[in-house]
């Protein structure tokens, strides 16, 4: 994390083409981040790290290192929360679009480092855009925090931003199945202060209890743990 620590002081050298309307995920310089790992991953010299700093929580991370005479060296970073996404075609899911530039810049990575994109991926976050009103979804992108599916079972949990990076909107978390052919919401999670003052909701596992009792069909395994 310390290579982390010093690519976001020189975060212009890091950056490769990603755009930013603006840097304010850079913290000043009295704080030092404090980086918390959701993924990392090590293959033939080569690693990618995804990362958020608790003590700085608009700053979000994927990076991508190299190891080179005994040392870990940093390639490239960007924020999925901020980066600019050039059009919805292209970006829906930001992660995606962050692996394919990284996969493209760096021809030699090791094969199976990035995380995997499920097939339907793009295809799940289209049905739950349609939720969304239509001016909003023409300029609504996801950046996936977890995803599990299970034969026709999705369980999705992401954050949707503005194409621009500058528009945070409430985290989603969708139960979603497949008919002939579709991907259908069956269950929206709410949020905010309307889960918070639910008990059955503010708390996880109370909360995916009640769902496979509504969805007698939806496989244990599916949630988080």
């Amino acid at each position: 994390m310390n290579e982390l620590r010093r690519g976001v002081r020189a975060f212009e050298k890091y950056r490769m083409h990603f755009d930013y309307r603006f840097l304010e995920f850079l913290p000043p310089v009295d704080i030092e981040p404090r980086f918390r790992a959701h993924y990392l991953k090590a293959k033939d010299n080569w690693a990618w790290v995804e990362a958020t700093a608790e003590n700085f929580d608009v700053l979000s991370l994927c990076a991508l290192l190299q190891k080179k005479e005994g040392k870990w060296r940093l390639e490239g970073m960007v924020n999925p929360q901020r980066v600019v996404c050039p059009s919805i075609e292209e970006c829906i899911d930001i992660k995606a679009y962050i692996y394919r530039n990284f996969s493209n810049a760096f021809p030699s990575l090791a094969s199976g480092l990035l995380p995997q994109v499920d097939p339907e991926r793009k295809m799940i976050l289209t049905a739950l855009s349609h939720t969304i009103t239509d001016d909003l979804a023409s300029d609504t992108a996801y950046v996936v925090k977890y995803l599990k599916k299970i034969g026709r079972w999705v369980w999705l949990e992401t954050e949707p931003r503005s194409l621009d990076g500058v528009n945070q909107l409430e985290p989603i978390h969708a139960l979603l199945i497949s008919e002939n052919g579709r991907w259908v919401i069956k269950n929206l999670r709410p949020s905010g202060a309307e889960c918070e003052d639910d008990p059955e909701c503010a708390d996880d596992q109370k909360y995916y209890r009640k769902l496979r009792n509504k969805f007698s069909s939806v496989p244990h395994d599916l949630f988080p743990q």
